[in-house]
């Protein structure tokens, strides 16, 4: 509690009374609750240090709000380049479980050097390890609703990851660009499916009738998107 009570020969005005100094945002806030010709055991002397206690009480839950408001808003001073996600305590990053391996991670760094808990989307859709990433957050943190979901419905571009692979293995890594086929896989499935539901909204009327088995119609997609991904990763 930053409430100070000064005597009369303590106060650069010469009136004892309570002095009241919290920081906010930056900010340095301060008042004084004047005691003059209160005696300490008087119901106003009691009445003023219930003001300055109040007082102060508002303005540390001011700062503690900014504080939080700043931790679920912006990255942290100490995140590398190209691993924040926008908020404090939660990254973006390359894994090495294993000599020669690699995964992408999503990592949740917790409290008081509390050993950090890391997300593999190796396996799984990005938004899907996101999703996990980001509730383990919340909790961890104890964030608002309002704030998880706002992150919940903001997962980073894979293109993040691409940008880092190539940060990483500036630093004397060997990730390879395979690597970085879970982190687009979920973007894979998205235009293959656009590209179907593009084709079947071609009419008869506009071309002749495509004959060709099932197996063959899904494996010119795959070649379509196969040559877009390779075009995707080669181009950092």
């Amino acid at each position: 509690m930053t409430v100070k009570f000064l005597d009369s020969d303590q106060s650069p005005s010469g009136c004892g009374g309570f002095d009241v100094s919290v920081e906010v945002n930056g900010s340095q806030r301060q008042t004084f609750f004047s005691t003059r010709g209160m005696p300490r055991n008087s119901m106003m002397f009691q009445h003023e240090k219930l003001r300055a206690q109040a007082q102060n009480a508002q303005w540390e839950a001011e700062a503690a709000f900014a504080v939080y408001r700043k931790q679920v808003s912006t990255n942290s001073p100490e995140t590398e380049k190209h691993t924040g996600v926008g908020v404090h305590g939660l990254t973006l990053d390359f894994f090495s479980p294993k000599q020669d391996v690699w995964e992408p991670v999503f990592v949740v760094h917790g409290h008081n050097g509390k050993e950090p808990r890391r997300f593999s989307i190796k396996g799984k859709y990005l938004s899907t390890a996101w999703t996990f990433a980001v509730n383990c957050w919340a909790d961890e943190h104890q964030v608002l609703d309002e704030d998880r979901q706002r992150l919940l419905d903001a997962p980073p571009a894979p293109d993040q990851f691409k940008a880092l692979r190539h940060v990483r293995n500036q630093q004397g890594n060997d990730i390879g660009v395979e690597v970085l086929g879970d982190v687009f896989a979920e973007r894979r499935a998205a235009l293959q499916a656009e590209r179907g539901m593009s084709r079947t909204r071609i009419t008869s009327k506009e071309y002749p009738a495509d004959t060709r088995s099932a197996r063959e119609k899904a494996d010119d997609v795959m070649t379509d998107v196969a040559a877009w991904f390779e075009q995707e990763m080669s181009s950092k």
